[in-house]
């Protein structure tokens, strides 16, 4: 079975596309995705979904069923509306209600843009969009210390603590005081002259403090790195990036931020 799995795999953008126009065909334009898995991914995927749907079905309403924790992310995109369940746990099966079923023609419980989009890799460049216009007012240096989701991957996503602490240490010996940026704290750098944000800011107010008051980020493969690359303000930043896996992420991708100003290292 897992090598029919494979011999198909080319095959799967032909195959949604087909499914696409069979909905487009029966007037089905009405959508509803279930989505637990990550951040990134709407930057990743979702946005490449919403296309592919829109690209078949150009009148399709397309509405997503999400985590509370997602919610911010799916606010950065466009031409979809975003419904959260508060129960919903990552990693953990769901049900879509009956109520909500009816209120829909199509319902994709378990969508797979890794595969069902293998075409637009290299090719598709995901735009993404804060509330309001980003204005630089500062140059500091922000760190994405953690992924915060390392448990979700059977691998580790993050630069080795002791790797990030020398670096604080020699910005520091610079008169440097970076920030660390996060939805949750993690390691503990309470020794180190650093500004530590992380769990004070939801993710658009994070967005904005690196767009608006930082020079440089520094991040392990992770949601806000993704969403940081395709936001498609022309703001001027330096992103630096750390792979454990170089087949993942926007190196997969593989396309240029829309954000003309950002050099990615």
């Amino acid at each position: 079975m897992g090598f029919i799995k494979k011999s198909i795999r080319p095959f799967q953008p032909f195959f949604f596309r087909m499914f696409l126009f069979f909905l487009k065909i029966r007037n089905k334009k009405k959508f509803l995705i279930l989505w637990n898995r990550g951040l990134g991914d709407i930057a990743l995927g979702l946005y490449g979904l919403n296309q592919r749907i829109k690209e078949i079905i150009p009148d399709a309403s397309i509405s997503y069923l999400t985590r509370k924790d997602l919610k911010e992310g799916f606010d950065l995109l466009q031409g979809c509306e975003v419904i959260v369940d508060p129960n919903m746990e990552r990693k953990m099966p769901y049900n879509v209600s009956i109520k909500l079923r009816k209120q829909y023609d199509v319902i994709i419980e378990k969508p797979d843009p890794t595969y069902w989009l293998l075409d637009q890799l290299s090719r598709l460049v995901p735009n993404l969009t804060l509330p309001a216009q980003p204005i630089k007012k500062d140059r500091q240096i922000a760190l994405h210390v953690s992924t915060e989701t390392g448990q979700f991957y059977g691998y580790n996503k993050n630069w080795p603590e002791k790797n990030f602490r020398e670096l604080i240490l020699k910005l520091n010996q610079q008169g440097i005081k970076p920030i660390l940026i996060g939805l949750q704290k993690n390691e503990v750098f309470n020794d180190l002259m650093v500004e530590d944000l992380r769990g004070e800011k939801g993710l658009i107010e994070i967005l904005k403090e690196i767009l608006e008051n930082c020079q440089t980020l520094i991040a392990p493969d992770s949601g806000i790195l993704s969403l940081v690359y395709y936001l498609n303000h022309p703001i001027e930043l330096n992103l630096i990036s750390f792979w454990s896996d170089p087949n993942q992420g926007i190196l997969k991708q593989n396309v240029p931020s829309p954000n003309p100003l950002l050099q990615h290292h």
